[in-house]
């Protein structure tokens, strides 16, 4: 029986995996850990065979269990459940994980990563030479401020001083700086201990970066390492035009930290580049990053229109108030900076996320309409995303909404629910929640034709005869002049009293003057005031609640009948009709 430490803390994918570790129950004991200490207890005490573990472990992080496992269990094999960023990828390879899996992940593809791990006839050689410098530079990359004490098992020890993922200095047997960091990277059988710093006072006595150190180390004899030109080369991080695709394909796939980081490590070598600065802005969740980001950007090519488009959207976003938001997030259409709890781009006004109050406010605040060009350009690029990560449920998302504002809802459905059927941990969770409850509405329309008459009613010749209905005043308010009064017509000729209007300000005038028993709107007005926006005004009026409603919409116009189902009693009829349609209509919908 062979022991699997899972670290995990999501019930959901905790759920998902103990059901995949069942079938092999009587081969592998799966033990589970919720957070970092919890895991550190189970290596000091259990002996294991895998480690399955994210990137991010609570209470206790991955530099700090992986030091754990240099002092006790150094050569058990690692499975990370991380997103495959390349230099993230690169820094796993350097400390000798076993395996890294995309998150998120198939189970099937976890359960042959365990097997090949403690299928292994020879031990994993975790944190022994080479995969110190693998080790440095995730404390690096994941910015920690830390002094790092490292443990020779055949004599000595020292120690690595970081301030916010920067090597200041280092110390060993009398030696410091530079010397005492190649003469610690030349160890060969190590154990970690990682600690915070007694006091941020350090003095900066290297200033050679970790790739040169190692270097060094590596040509005087004293350590068994990789060369980095190999590998900066193997990772295309000698290719700057290959370096920047990988990082926009991520930030297109939605992986906007991952791309962040592949271009802020491209830009320090390489700091002339001025797509690489435009496109760290667009992964930045910082303002002020995103700032100086363009400002490079613009001082190398100055010329360039889509450089001054961003500093216009960079504007535009500090106009709607993103300078107070603590972290941003980027609109998927135009790139534009946007507060991560808005529903709305301020620069494209392209719909980017769905809340309670979602389809309340699409239908009926007077928000302006979505920049149409800029959501059509989108769909390629979402298109190739998905079909290049078919299981990242950002490009599915992104397509529904694309759908979303171009009113094309049966498509949108069919990429929400694609997205729903996405990994165990979906990030639109709460978002597909909410949509579950409309869900049913939409599809309604999709297979409901205008109401069929009611049980024992006809539309035959009995649909000419005159009906009989108590003489009550609609108001009818329609913008052409020839149909408004071809519809007074038919109500007089019905025995109703009409009153007319031509807008929706004019609508509202008159319902205080009239106090109609129905309404009778079209959805397409003159003025800047559509029949949403008019109904969404009267509704405030005092006594409206009891007034029914009857919209007239397009044939085949699905968004105008969810406004119409979203207005509460609306009833909607679709043009062109006639006058029994319109009659027995309004006979229905006033009871």
């Amino acid at each position: 029986m062979k022991n699997i430490l899972l670290v995990e803390n999501s019930p959901e994918l905790l759920k998902t995996i103990k059901s995949a570790f069942k079938k092999y129950e009587s081969q592998l004991k799966l033990m589970v850990a919720e957070n970092g200490e919890e895991a550190v207890k189970t290596i000091e005490e259990t002996a294991i065979s895998a480690l399955i573990t994210d990137l991010y472990v609570p209470e206790v992080d991955f530099p700090e269990l992986l030091a754990c496992l240099s002092r006790r269990q150094a050569d058990i094999p690692i499975i990370m459940t991380s997103f495959g960023s390349p230099v993230l990828t690169d820094i796993l390879t350097d400390l000798n994980i076993h395996h890294a899996l995309r998150n998120p992940f198939k189970t099937n593809e976890l359960l042959k990563a365990v097997s090949e791990a403690i299928g292994k006839t020879t031990k994993v050689e975790s944190l022994q030479g080479f995969a110190l410098y693998g080790y440095l530079r995730m404390l690096q990359e994941e910015q920690k401020t830390c002094a790092l004490e490292v443990i020779n098992q055949e004599s000595g020890r020292g120690s690595f001083y970081f301030i916010d993922g920067t090597l200041y200095d280092a110390e060993c047997d009398g030696l410091q700086g530079e010397e005492a960091a190649i003469t610690i990277l030349g160890w060969q059988k190590i154990s970690l201990n990682l600690k915070e710093l007694e006091s941020e006072d350090i003095p900066a006595r290297i200033d050679t970066d970790l790739k040169t150190l190692i270097a060094r180390a590596g040509n005087s004899g004293k350590a068994a390492v990789p060369d980095p030109e190999k590998q900066s080369s193997q990772s295309n991080e000698k290719d700057p035009k290959k370096l920047i695709e990988q990082a926009i394909g991520q930030a297109k796939a939605g992986h906007g930290s991952a791309a962040y980081k592949i271009l802020a490590m491209l830009l320090k070598n390489n700091p002339k580049i001025s797509l690489a600065w435009l496109w760290l802005s667009r992964t930045s969740e910082n303002l002020k990053t995103i700032d100086v980001s363009l400002k490079n950007a613009a001082k190398i090519a100055p010329e360039s229109a889509e450089i001054k488009e961003d500093i216009e959207k960079l504007k535009s976003a500090v106009n709607a108030g993103c300078g107070e938001a603590d972290s941003l997030k980027h609109c998927p259409f135009c790139w534009a900076p946007v507060i991560p709890d808005k529903t709305s781009c301020h620069y494209c006004n392209a719909h980017i996320n769905i809340h309670e109050d979602f389809f309340h406010s699409m239908f009926f605040s007077s928000n302006k309409e979505p920049n149409l060009q800029i959501v059509e350009s989108s769909f390629k690029r979402f298109n190739k995303a998905k079909a290049k990560e078919p299981d990242n449920p950002h490009p599915c998302f992104f397509l529904a909404m694309a759908h979303i504002n171009l009113n094309q809802w049966k498509e949108a459905l069919l990429e929400l629910e694609q997205t729903r059927e996405i990994g165990p941990e979906n990030p639109y969770q709460k978002q597909l929640e909410i949509l579950t409850d409309f869900n049913a509405d939409l599809e309604s329309f999709y297979t409901d034709e205008d109401e069929q008459p009611e049980k024992g009613e006809e539309f035959g010749d009995q649909a000419d005869e005159p009906l009989e209905i108590p003489k009550q005043l609609i108001m009818v308010v329609e913008d052409s002049t020839t149909t408004r009064n071809i519809v007074a017509s038919m109500l007089k000729k019905e025995g109703y009293d009409v009153v007319e209007a031509k807008d929706g300000a004019e609508a509202i005038t008159r319902f205080d003057e009239n106090r109609p028993d129905l309404l009778l709107l079209d959805i397409i007005l003159p003025g800047g005031m559509d029949g949403h926006q008019t109904l969404a005004q009267l509704r405030n009026k005092p006594g409206f609640n009891d007034t029914p409603v009857i919209m007239l919409t397009a044939k085949g116009s699905l968004i105008d009948k969810v406004k119409g189902k979203m207005s509460g009693r609306a009833e909607y009829l679709t043009k062109p009709f006639n006058s029994a349609d319109l009659i027995k209509k309004i006979k229905r919908t006033m009871g």
